[in-house]
């Protein structure tokens, strides 16, 4: 019997985890590595750099910052642009800053996740398959669900299918499907929920981000939509309250001691609590550039484990002495953060048209939110005292998100259909080829996409972002000019800051065909430059109707 079989990939900043899903069954299989004697259920995101050119890439022995060309934290960076290749000598732009020349290139780091799901499909072991079967398995993989934060677009979509297809673990675009984490998180908890229908919020902060969503699950949860998840996330996770502790605790008592290239850091250091990808981006590569730098982030990552009990720390660096104390953390750093996860929360319930007094429960997860949990569960409940908080209470070596991806299978409709079909890169193709030159209505346009069997009624914002934005579709990284500095030789880094099209005040559109000429030679380094397919509409990859969902056998 030719079964259906799917991966359940949850990429996140620290680990990666998986389980395959029979999807005729409902059966899941957690992946594990033997590491001795012990069986290890995710694969750490910290890779090292070598000189071999056969395997450039090795998983780090320990997950601290050490020196050298050691990666980590470096997932965020396939969120902010593609990559291509150089016609003139093959090399791979835009590039990275790096501790000694040369820079890297972005593509490194998708290389580096080409050789830890390498790792995975050639290393991983099932208790109850076979190594031969496991092989055999992912060599026919119908589908690849990945966890995703929600507000990480399309570029970062378009860069993983790209790694998908070039470890064959699935041969079209169309067979990497994405779910957010905080949607992943409540199929994880789907047996634990003391309430199976009514209001629920999700809270899923990890090390780079913290996902919400909101929900009125139906009395039935195999009958919920995509159309019925409201999901917002935003770029604050543990690493940034990390990067807090260090510039809000540390860096003050040091900045007397410092060297000039430190010392300047507090142009760029981003405030507490506040979201900042970029420039919290480019303060941990300057940090890490830096010996001393590297020493402040490991004191940093010290005085965040040891405050979580203690109430007051001390140590030296060097023969410089710092004090922290706990009082200062909640107020600094802890308390920023809460605000800032508050106003993210009325921020949804806005959008989503929720009142706070109908959340019945909230499921708080991830590596984060578990570090603040003596603080945030406080706030929680004085904001929603009728709510029941849901927690991991019987921790498992599996991965939570990586549970709920594998029953995505059963549910197919959980996906974002129109946003999978019509990915962003692909309505940018299509508009490069049928905006006309002359003047035009927004029904003229809609004739045009139909024309080419395109359905854009569901669209929403995205077709107004690809025509009006200046930077459409991640074309290039919104960095200001002090932040530049990240990404080299960049094709749309000098575009001028034009949109694609404008408006007049007779409602006409107009084509500035200059810049339309700036996307269709970016379009030309995209083709040359990946391999998966862009300019084609994606299918959904189940063959089958799933069957219904009953009690798989998940760990719960």
């Amino acid at each position: 019997m030719n079964q259906q079989w799917y991966l359940g990939l949850d990429i996140s900043t620290s680990h990666l985890s998986a389980v395959l899903i029979n999807g005729d069954r409902q059966q899941q299989y957690p992946l594990f590595w033997q590491n001795g004697d012990q069986q290890q259920f995710s694969l750490p995101m910290t890779v090292t750099a070598s000189d071999s050119l056969s395997q450039p890439w090795q998983i780090a022995v320990e997950s601290g910052l050490v020196s050298g060309k050691t990666l980590n934290g470096w997932l965020p960076f396939l969120r902010l642009a593609p990559t291509y290749q150089a016609e003139v000598d093959g090399t791979w732009l835009p590039t990275l800053p790096w501790s000694t020349p040369p820079e890297l290139p972005l593509k490194s780091l998708s290389d580096a996740l080409v050789f830890l799901l390498c790792v995975l499909r050639d290393r991983s072991v099932v208790s109850e398959l076979s190594p031969t079967r496991v092989r055999d398995i992912f060599g026919r993989l119908a589908g690849v669900i990945v966890s995703l934060p929600s507000n990480w677009g399309d570029t970062y979509r378009l860069n993983i299918r790209e790694v998908l297809r070039q470890v064959s673990l699935v041969n079209r675009g169309e067979q990497v499907l994405f779910v957010s984490g905080a949607i992943a998180t409540l199929l994880g908890f789907q047996a634990q929920l003391p309430h199976t229908e009514g209001g629920t919020l999700i809270i899923h902060s990890d090390e780079s981000h913290t996902d919400l969503a909101v929900v009125d699950l139906p009395s039935y949860l195999p009958q919920l939509k995509a159309s019925q998840i409201h999901s917002h996330s935003f770029d604050y996770g543990g690493s940034a309250l990390q990067q807090d502790i260090l510039c809000q605790l540390i860096y003050p008592q040091w900045l007397p001691q410092l060297q000039d290239a430190l010392s300047k850091l507090a142009k760029i250091m981003p405030r507490a609590g506040e979201i900042d990808l970029e420039r919290r981006l480019l303060a941990a590569w300057q940090w890490r550039n830096s010996p001393v730098g590297r020493s402040l982030l490991q004191a940093a990552n010290q005085t965040k484990m040891l405050l979580q009990q203690r109430a007051e720390f001390a140590a030296h660096l060097g023969q410089q002495e710092w004090r922290v104390i706990r009082p200062e953390l909640e107020r600094k750093v802890i308390y920023p953060f809460q605000q800032q996860l508050n106003q993210q929360i009325n921020h949804l319930f806005a959008k989503a048209g929720v009142m706070s007094q109908g959340i019945q429960q909230i499921i708080c997860s991830g590596s984060n939110f578990e570090y603040c949990d003596q603080w945030l569960t406080a706030s929680l409940q004085q904001k929603f005292p009728q709510a029941e908080l849901i927690r991991n209470t019987a921790p498992s070596q599996i991965s939570r998100i990586a549970v709920g991806l594998g029953l995505v299978p059963l549910m197919p409709q959980v996906i974002d259909n129109d946003r999978h079909r019509y990915h962003d890169y692909f309505l940018l193709g299509i508009l490069l080829k049928i905006l006309p030159s002359e003047p035009f209505r927004l029904d003229t346009l809609h004739r045009l996409f139909q024309a080419e069997g395109i359905n854009d009624r569901n669209f929403g914002d995205r077709l107004q972002g690809l025509l009006f934005s200046q930077r459409p579709a991640g074309l290039a990284p919104e960095l200001d000019e002090q932040q530049g500095n990240v990404f080299r030789q960049y094709p749309m880094g000098n575009t001028p800051a034009t949109a694609l099209c404008w408006q007049d005040d007779d409602g006409f559109y107009h084509l500035n065909e200059a810049q339309r000429d700036h996307f269709l030679e970016f379009w030309g380094y995209l083709q040359q430059s990946y391999d998966i397919e862009i300019l084609e509409p994606y299918g959904l990859p189940f063959g089958r109707s799933p069957l219904q969902l009953s009690s798989p056998d998940v760990p719960r």
